[in-house]
């Protein structure tokens, strides 16, 4: 029972480092203590009668001024100096807010892009081309949903 009231000791390097300023907690008791002692020599002479006048004006006092904060703040207007605005924020956080730049493809970009499907295809159907067209679909997996996809770009700005 005893160990569990026990003080715990501080190393006192420990308490260096947390109290940069030791004088500082006795300045404060001695603070408040002279304090203390100056409103008991005001307040000796008061009797039980004022005492109770004295808190009872500061009841009241402190209560309705509280009443009447409460009660300002529910039936008052309401002005607030806080403006609260909204965030605009993008549809996609990819978007910056500038206005999409449109690249148009030209039909001569459409004919190249034609023409090397085409030149794959034909080397897709050759027995011999067959193996190439392996090798570069390797190397490249997504090309030919790359040109399908320029494709349909292409023709989704003729429209």
């Amino acid at each position: 029972m005893l160990k569990l009231f026990k003080r715990k000791r501080v190393v006192t390097g420990e308490a260096n480092k947390e109290n940069r300023h030791p004088e500082l907690p006795s300045l404060y008791k001695r603070l408040q203590i002279r304090w203390a002692k100056w409103m008991a020599r005001r307040t000796a002479r008061l009797s039980k009668k004022n005492w109770t006048v004295i808190l009872l004006l500061f009841v009241l006092l402190s209560g309705g001024y509280s009443g009447y904060l409460i009660i300002n703040s529910l039936y008052s207007p309401a002005i607030s100096l806080i403006r609260i605005t909204h965030i605009r924020k993008p549809a996609c956080m990819t978007q910056t807010g500038d206005p999409p730049i449109k690249a148009l493809m030209q039909e001569v970009e459409f004919q190249r892009i034609r023409r090397y499907k085409q030149f794959m295809d034909s080397l897709a159907r050759s027995p011999d081309g067959s193996r190439k067209y392996d090798s570069i679909l390797y190397q490249r997996p997504g090309l030919m949903d790359s040109i399908q996809a320029l494709e349909q770009y292409y023709h989704s700005q003729k429209k």
